[in-house]
């Protein structure tokens, strides 16, 4: 590789910016501090571990006369797997935070929010179908300094936060709970039979790399180099994944502080 080629390869990765994400909405600053922080963490970081893939890449391959173009090299490949970890944990965070920052609000607010902690708390002291759980309720009405409501409403919050939010399913769960009813944007993380839309098809591929650290084959492991056993990722598929995520969270965010913003007025 020429120099003329590095310095080109390298500007790719000093030029890689997100396009298209959402900016936050009106208010969500004022709101949603914590939340927006998350999201922006989320979004720096996996920006910066994209662009630092595109440089490693660049600077591997510079110091063995390489082409910087085709596949990346192994630890490229790190720091785009890096950039998805970051992408689903600002997710994971984020939305975390926005349960339990809104849903006391929400809940006092809003007819569709309160019906499901209704229902929750049905579910929650039911011993059968038709019967109350004793102890349960015992719990509720000898519960000091707060009212059977207040408890009910904490357990809601810490249920709903009591698990990571890296699928499809949670993140519709944590949505639902927060009143979002947008038909577009609930379409974008709806679980699918097939698991084929983008937001699956990233947490598919953030969960191979968070708990298997993307091995194929273990058993080749000591025939084969680790990097050649390992899951192939395609910097264009890494980065339109974290911009999903990012997008996707930034869109929920936005639309539950748009309705806050009219419970504060």
């Amino acid at each position: 590789m020429d120099q003329q080629q590095a310095s080109e390869a390298l500007a790719v990765g000093d030029a890689f910016r997100f396009e298209n994400l959402s900016d936050p909405a009106a208010g969500v600053w004022e709101l949603l501090p914590e939340v927006q922080i998350a999201v922006n963490a989320a979004s720096k970081s996996a920006s910066s571990a994209i662009s630092m893939a595109y440089t490693m890449n660049a600077l591997r391959k510079a110091s063995a006369g390489r082409d910087a173009r085709g596949r990346f090299t192994a630890e490229a490949q790190d720091c785009l797997r890096s950039a998805l970890l970051f992408s689903g944990a600002g997710l994971d965070t984020a939305l975390k935070r926005l349960v339990a920052h809104t849903l006391p609000i929400l809940v006092n607010n809003e007819l569709a929010v309160a019906k499901q902690f209704e229902d929750y708390s049905k579910r929650r002291i039911a011993n059968g179908s038709d019967g109350v759980d004793p102890r349960e309720l015992l719990q509720l009405l000898l519960s000091t300094a707060k009212t059977p409501r207040d408890v009910l409403l904490e357990r809601w919050v810490y249920d709903l936060r009591s698990s990571s939010a890296q699928s499809a399913e949670r993140v519709m769960e944590l949505a639902t709970a927060c009143g979002v009813s947008n038909r577009a944007l609930k379409k974008r993380f709806t679980p699918s039979k097939d698991k084929s839309s983008l937001i699956e098809r990233a947490f598919s591929a953030r969960n191979q790399i968070a708990h298997e650290l993307d091995v194929t084959n273990p058993a080749e492991g000591a025939r084969k180099a680790l990097e050649t056993i390992r899951q192939y990722r395609k910097a264009e598929d890494i980065t339109s994944m974290c911009q999903e995520l990012l997008d996707v969270t930034q869109d929920i965010v936005n639309d539950v502080a748009a309705r806050l913003v009219i419970v504060e007025k």
